[in-house]
C-alpha cells in the first residue's frame, strides 16, 4: 500500500519532469514565432501544384507554400484565386503556372493591410522586391481595393502577386523559382547567424519586425 512518503516522492519526479518539458516547449515556440524575411533565394528542388493548407480548392506550386503561408499570416489575407487555366487570367501570366495568388482582406484583416503589403512588395520605384514578378494593386487595370477598383464597373478588387521563375509552358511547374528566405530573429529582434531556418509553415504570430526586414 502506497505511505505518503512515496506520494510525496511520486509528486516530486512528475514535478521535476514538467519542469524540464514546459522550457522546451516554450522555446520551440519561440523558435516558430521569430521568423522574418531577409532576402530571397531560387529554389530548384522539382514543382508540384498542391492545395494551400485552410483554402480548400485553392491550389499552388508547393515550392511557394511558406511564403504564402507567412503573408496570408502576416497580413490577414484571404486567397480568392490560385493556380488556374481559366481564362479570366492571363495566359502567358503566372495563375496557369501555379506562381500567383490573388488575395483580399480575410475576417479581421482590412484593405489598409493589404496597401500596407502592397507597398511592401512593391517600393517606391515600381520595381517589385524580389522574389516577386509582378505586383498588381492601385494604378493597375483589374486591380486594387474598392476605391480603385469598382464592382459596379466589371472590377472585382483584389490584390495580385506572382514570383519570378523560369520557363514553362501554362499546367506545368517551372524548373526554378525563387522565394523568401527566411531567417529567425533572437529575442531582442536581431537576426540569428544559422543557415537552418525554420519552416514558418509550423506557427508564425504576426509580430512586428524591425524596418529593415520587414517593411508593414
Amino acid at each position: 500500500m502506497p505511505t505518503r512518503k512515496m506520494s510525496r516522492a511520486f509528486f516530486a519526479v512528475v514535478l521535476a519532469l514538467l519542469l524540464l518539458v514546459l522550457p522546451a516547449q516554450a522555446l520551440a515556440q519561440e523558435s516558430r514565432i521569430a521568423m522574418v524575411p531577409n532576402g530571397s533565394k531560387t529554389m530548384w528542388s522539382p514543382g508540384r501544384f498542391v492545395e494551400i493548407p485552410g483554402f480548400p480548392g485553392k491550389r499552388i506550386d508547393r515550392r511557394l507554400l511558406p511564403d504564402v503561408a507567412w503573408l496570408v499570416r502576416r497580413y490577414d489575407l484571404r486567397i480568392t484565386s490560385a493556380y488556374t487555366l481559366s481564362k479570366g487570367h492571363e495566359q502567358s501570366g503566372e495563375h496557369p503556372r501555379g506562381l500567383a495568388i490573388d488575395v483580399v482582406p480575410a475576417r479581421g484583416g482590412s484593405w489598409a493591410s493589404l496597401a500596407r503589403l502592397a507597398r511592401w512588395a512593391k517600393p517606391a520605384g515600381g520595381i517589385p522586391r524580389k522574389p516577386f514578378r509582378w505586383v498588381g494593386y492601385n494604378g493597375d487595370k483589374g486591380h486594387g481595393d474598392p476605391s480603385h477598383c469598382k464592382v459596379r464597373k466589371g472590377c472585382l478588387p483584389h490584390l495580385h502577386l506572382s514570383w519570378q521563375h523560369g520557363y514553362t509552358p501554362r499546367a506545368r511547374a517551372a524548373p526554378w523559382v525563387n522565394v523568401l528566405r527566411f531567417r529567425p530573429l533572437d529575442g531582442v529582434g536581431h537576426l540569428v547567424e544559422t543557415d537552418h531556418a525554420a519552416d514558418p509553415i509550423l506557427g508564425l504570430h504576426q509580430l512586428e519586425a524591425p524596418v529593415d526586414l520587414v517593411q508593414p
